[in-house]
């Protein structure tokens, strides 16, 4: 992968605090050849509160799922709060979910913010990584469930503090 960017070893093992304007976009392959590109960004605050987007293909011909999450330590989703979470179509349509109505899908909703989540970097192995986005030096390698896109499995992750949002800098369904 030829880079330009060239990004220091982390001075921390701990993930930035999420912020309104944050962003990341990734490209997502399957074993399978297909290619989607996910994107998270975080739009909005509300108290304690981040309204965080999940975009699934073309920013403006996919689907964006708008999630409310209290994230609560980022280290487990198991501490994650959910409280609203919003749905736009690519026809537009749009459908705001609260309270009782939230509950039927909170679970699956949740899975989709997995990766906002990293377990402690602490003793974890340290890795170069190149991606198109620039080489990052010292990046944590861990195992994990992962869901992004249409992938659902057990990853081989890289992560990056100074990576906005999730810190991942790769992540495979094989250990490489």
């Amino acid at each position: 992968v030829a880079t330009t960017r060239r990004v220091r070893k982390p001075r921390s093992v701990h993930l930035a605090a999420l912020g309104v304007g944050q962003w990341t976009r990734h490209r997502v392959s399957s074993p399978n050849g297909r290619s989607d590109t996910l994107t998270f960004k975080v739009v909005d605050r509300e108290r304690q509160a981040y309204w965080v987007e999940v975009v699934t293909g073309a920013a403006n011909a996919g689907t964006v799922l708008g999630l409310l999450v209290q994230p609560g330590s980022r280290s487990k989703l198991a501490d994650a709060t959910l409280l609203a979470a919003r749905v736009k179509m690519p026809n537009g349509a749009t459908k705001e979910l609260r309270g009782k109505q939230l509950e039927v899908s909170r679970t699956g909703y949740l899975r989709v913010l997995g990766p906002l989540f990293v377990p402690s970097l602490e003793e974890r192995p340290q890795e170069r990584q190149a991606v198109p986005a620039g080489s990052f030096e010292g990046c944590y390698r861990y195992r994990t469930p992962l869901t992004l896109g249409g992938f659902d499995d057990e990853a081989t992750a890289w992560v990056h503090p100074s990576v906005p949002i999730t810190g991942l800098v790769k992540a495979v369904d094989k250990p490489h």
